[in-house]
């Protein structure tokens, strides 16, 4: 049988290491005030993500010669 004296060092014991827990617990979930200006920060648009940016870099996009890749193609499927 446990004694009183061991009961409340048992009793201690766990009460340190559920504070402890808690305090981890604290310290590492993130608060849902600072989840939701994240959030805000995020939706917003920036410079680059403007339409006439997508625009102008797809402009700038080189393909190559895309004719001749097509015809490589199309004289493939027509020997099937």
């Amino acid at each position: 049988m446990i004694n009183m004296r061991n009961y409340q060092l048992l009793l201690l014991l766990v009460v340190i290491i559920l504070a402890l827990f808690g305090i981890v617990y604290y310290a590492t979930v993130p608060k849902s005030s600072s989840i939701r200006s994240d959030t805000m920060q995020d939706s917003k648009t920036t410079p680059s993500d403007t339409t006439s940016a997508i625009n102008d870099d797809l402009q700038k996009l080189d393909v190559g010669e895309i004719d001749s890749q097509f015809q490589d193609i199309d004289r493939d499927l027509n020997s099937l």
